[in-house]
């Protein structure tokens, strides 16, 4: 499904645990009152899912911080999914897309849940879906396809045995300079633009 209700001009989604947000005005149907930590009234519509043709992605980087933004076009109504670039919701989203067939619509769910065992913490991204089947990532860890490899870092003296809280970011730094190679080439093929262009970014 398509984000409800339909709008005018771009729409602007951000990602809270398992839904889509939109910031609206608190007299649309179905707005959700909300506040932010100094107590400011804030109002919502969630949703569980966005659907539409992928027609470019942006590498912003603004006052807010660095993020991503994906343009999913269906019929008229063009969203915009913000995902911060520091984020399993990012970094979920871009491994898939050179799984993605750039021509056909895809459904975007974000996930937020904590294994039944407790370990390895919260777990969150985003689930593609196009035509009914999961979309899965291109770049499987222990797979060498081009992406940083833990146990290279490793080797190299680049991270410990045991990897710290500390090796794991130099670690995932890396990996997401390889993921802004990824969206380039990915905004290239739908946009013709080189993949050294990121507009917004300069």
């Amino acid at each position: 499904m398509s984000a409800t209700p339909a709008g005018t001009g771009k729409r602007f989604f951000n990602v809270s645990e398992y839904y889509f947000t939109e910031r609206v005005q608190g007299t649309t149907p179905g707005a959700i009152t909300k506040k932010d930590k100094n107590d400011n009234v804030f109002y919502e519509l969630n949703f569980r899912d966005v659907s539409g043709l992928l027609a470019s992605i942006v590498e912003k980087d603004d006052q807010y911080g660095k993020k991503f933004n994906f343009e999913i076009i269906d019929g008229e109504e063009t969203i915009i999914v913000q995902l911060w670039k520091e984020s399993s919701y990012a970094d979920t989203m871009i491994s898939k897309l050179p799984n993605i067939d750039l021509t056909q619509p895809i459904k975007l769910i974000p996930y937020s849940f904590t294994p039944e065992n407790g370990t390895g913490g919260k777990k969150q991204g985003i689930t593609v879906m196009q035509n009914g089947v999961k979309i899965n990532t291109a770049f499987p860890a222990g797979e060498a396809k081009g992406q940083p490899q833990a146990q290279e870092f490793i080797d190299r003296g680049v991270m410990s045995k045991t990897p710290t809280a500390d090796d794991w970011k130099v670690f995932f730094a890396e990996m997401r300079k390889f993921y802004s190679m990824v969206v380039g080439l990915t905004n290239e093929k739908l946009t013709g633009r080189p993949a050294t262009y990121f507009p917004g970014s300069s």
